[in-house]
């Protein structure tokens, strides 16, 4: 694995990730009857909508979990990304070697005894790319699906 092939995957999976969080909040809009209004340049406030709200990945998904109903349950989304995602933002990467693979882990905070706990670990190889790319991609096409099965534009 290259310096470059790295690069590309870490890419493709915020990407990924970007995508998901936006295809939720539009769902939610749409859920919700919200109006869809997208800031400009001049833009200087937009009123609060699940487009445009504070919350979380892990909040919206949980939101649009629990608004399916029995028979849409095929259209839930795994809110294991929420882990992949927290550890790209926040975790460390490092590698024992010169060169790649890269490992990432996440830290948790530590307890009484200032122990930390490892929340994360992940060999971030081609192998790991191609997994996490997959899974975001099946969350993406259950938000998708579930937006025409009920006829969301």
């Amino acid at each position: 694995m290259t310096g470059e092939d790295h690069l590309i995957g870490v890419g493709k999976i915020v990407g990924n990730l970007l995508a998901l969080e936006r295809l939720i909040r539009i769902f939610l809009c749409r859920a919700a009857g919200e109006k869809l209004e997208y800031p400009t340049e001049s833009t200087e406030q937009l009123p609060e909508t699940h487009l445009t709200n504070y919350d979380a990945l892990g909040d919206l998904i949980d939101e649009h979990n629990a608004g399916l109903s029995e028979a849409e349950h095929e259209y839930r989304v795994d809110s294991a990304v929420v882990e992949v995602r927290d550890a790209l933002a926040h975790g460390r990467a490092s590698s024992k070697h010169q060169g790649f693979p890269l490992t990432l882990c996440k830290f948790g905070r530590p307890d009484s005894s200032k122990m930390v706990p490892v929340e994360f670990f992940a060999v971030l190889d081609q192998a790991w790319f191609d997994a996490q790319r997959a899974s975001i991609s099946a969350q993406i096409d259950a938000v998708v699906n579930c937006s025409k099965s009920r006829k969301y534009k």
